[in-house]
């Protein structure tokens, strides 16, 4: 009986330490999740030609765009068949089959946050949110009151939670949302802080995905600056903004990363050189335990003169869109930056580090 005992005693010591380790490995299995981030989109003037001769605008972007979790992008234009056009310089509206080839590109989440959501009016911009929920997209950014145009997107893959928040600059005020009016989610710099501050708990990533900055500047204004860095102490990990259509610098502050504006995607702009490049930002998440742990990775594109279709860029362009991007953002004179090339499915995306210079 004695030896029973000790040989029972004996393979409960080896049993219980293993199956808590395969407890504890389970736990620090790393989850991922991969987010893709695209500057402006819409539908105007050549690239409505381009889709009338029968001419995918997206066509080249496919591969590039289904390969993450989760793709988004700016839409900036109302996608309706009324509307009431709006007193201003540009007003921009499209056809609700052209969001077919957003879907088919690989986009899932879009941005309404911006100053051309309400070009038509009300009525247009709460027609188009029925038609995005028609073509199974997600979106926030807009909405009948300001709960509902600030709404955060929420996703949740391999137990990483991240929440996205989009807000972005109207003109003129009146076509912001209220608690009582139609409109997008307009650049309330409080309101915005208060947002982070509130979903930052229940999150384990947080994005800013934002409207801001003066057209055409490569660097970013103060305003910019100042925000962006309370933002980030404010909770937000990430923040990519869009609006200036050209790409302004990256910044790396504390523990988060600032692309003030990654440029156009899908626009007709191209009289000015600038905006005919751009990036797409793409951030993959880890998490092992309680350790969150992103990684960035940038791609250069360029738009096809007759067409304005995006492709990736080649030479001359990608060198001088890498090489303009790193000399106009921020740095601490002790660091530099790094760029390391990483092909994935057959593209070569430039992973952001900085170092120390040996």
């Amino acid at each position: 009986m004695q030896n029973l005992k000790i040989i029972l005693i004996t393979l409960a010591l080896l049993f219980f330490p293993f199956q808590f380790q395969r407890r504890i490995k389970k736990e620090l299995t790393p989850g991922q999740c991969t987010l893709l981030f695209t500057g402006d989109i819409h539908f105007h003037q050549v690239i409505s030609n381009t889709i009338d001769k029968g001419i995918d605008p997206l066509l080249y972007m496919h591969k590039i765009l289904t390969e993450p979790d989760y793709t988004i992008g700016n839409l900036e234009t109302v996608v309706s068949l009324g509307g009431t056009i709006q007193p201003k310089t540009y007003n921009f509206k499209a056809p609700p089959y052209m969001l077919k080839f957003l879907t088919n590109a690989g986009f899932d989440i879009l941005s309404l946050a911006n100053n051309h959501a309400m070009d038509y009016g009300a009525d247009a911009m709460i027609e188009m949110l029925d038609w995005l929920n028609k073509y199974g997209l997600f979106f926030t950014g807009a909405g009948t009151n300001i709960n509902q145009a600030a709404k955060p997107i929420l996703i949740k893959k391999d137990n990483i939670k991240i929440g996205i928040l989009c807000f972005g600059f109207q003109k003129p005020p009146q076509l912001q949302a209220l608690s009582n009016r139609e409109g997008t989610a307009g650049l309330d710099w409080n309101y915005i802080e208060d947002s982070i501050i509130q979903l930052r708990p229940l999150v384990d990533f947080l994005i800013l995905f934002i409207h801001w900055g003066w057209e055409y500047f490569e660097v970013p204004i103060p305003e910019q600056k100042y925000y962006g860095h309370r933002f980030i102490d404010s909770g937000a990990d990430l923040i990519v903004g869009h609006h200036p259509h050209v790409i302004e610098g990256i910044e790396f502050y504390k523990k988060g990363v600032i692309f003030y504006s990654i440029g156009n995607f899908l626009f007709y702009q191209w009289e000015k050189e600038k905006a005919r490049t751009a990036i797409i930002v793409k951030c993959e998440i880890t998490k092992t335990g309680n350790t969150i742990l992103p990684s960035y990775f940038i791609l250069p594109i360029y738009r096809l003169s007759n067409t304005l279709q995006p492709i990736i860029a080649g030479e001359p362009e990608r060198k001088e869109i890498l090489d303009r991007l790193l000399n106009i953002s921020r740095l601490k004179k002790s660091m530099q930056w790094v760029l390391e090339d990483i092909t994935q499915n057959g593209i070569t995306w430039y992973r952001l580090k900085v170092e120390e210079p040996q």
